[in-house]
């Protein structure tokens, strides 16, 4: 029986919701779910009066790793009374590591899930973008929310026909399945509006995906100053 295995990547500052959001999207899934705990840890003290700071500086360390432990604790507890199978572990690094960290357990990984907690460091939250992309080339899900839901979902793919596009299609295929509607969105940049990657439609029907609309935007909207906005009209249309 083949499973496939999430990896979430959170804070200290994780809550509940964000904890039975993601574990409801690894039972809607049936994947396995390894959860990881970052801290960033300060930078070791150098210069002149290391010996003056040297005491404080480790005292913090210590804490931020007693923390993390306790974290991690709190986690494995809370997921087991939701009866959702999960390996717990944390990580306590510089954050100029984190990336490294991250892209070695990314690698065996088929998706990383990222939540609300993250969003709020961006020094971290870039760090372990950077290895899940840069470092392991594995999509990441965001849940800005904690509110992911995949009961007959909405999907939109923006496509453009790029190995990167397609890499994640290919990934995306067990959240396609789940999918009531799938809708692709194109940029035209060939003045052909009436064939809408034929290639890409074909290939989702051979895997059960026939529910599939489409849409081309004109190619001028790369020229607009914020040519992201019209994906997210598309986004907007989709969930109607």
């Amino acid at each position: 029986m083949t499973s496939t295995v999430f990896l979430h990547v959170c804070t200290t500052d994780i809550d509940e919701t964000q904890v039975r959001s993601v574990a409801g999207a690894a039972e809607a899934f049936n994947a396995h779910l390894d959860v990881v705990v970052v801290g960033e840890a300060a930078l070791p003290p150098v210069g002149a009066h290391v010996e003056s700071v040297y005491a404080p500086w480790m005292k913090e360390r210590m804490e931020q790793q007693d923390e993390i432990k306790k974290k991690v604790c709190q986690l494995e507890e809370i997921f087991e009374e939701l009866g959702t199978p999960c390996v717990v572990t944390g990580i306590h690094t510089e954050v100029f590591r984190i990336d490294d960290e991250v892209g070695n357990l990314a690698r065996l990984s088929d998706i990383v899930l990222l939540g609300a907690d993250l969003l709020g460091n961006q020094d971290v939250l870039g760090a372990v973008l950077d290895g899940a992309w840069f470092h392991a080339d594995v999509p990441v899900l965001l849940d800005p929310r904690s509110s992911w839901e995949f009961k007959k979902p909405t999907v939109m793919i923006a496509w453009s026909d790029t190995a990167e596009s397609a890499s994640a299609v290919r990934t995306s295929l067990p959240l396609l399945s789940l999918a009531k509607a799938v809708h692709v969105v194109l940029v035209d940049h060939e003045g052909d509006r009436d064939d809408p990657a034929p290639r890409l439609l074909s290939y989702l029907s051979r895997h059960g995906i026939d529910n599939v609309s489409t849409e081309v935007l004109p190619a001028i909207v790369i020229r607009f100053p914020k040519p992201w906005r019209h994906i997210a009209e598309a986004s907007k249309r989709t969930s109607s």
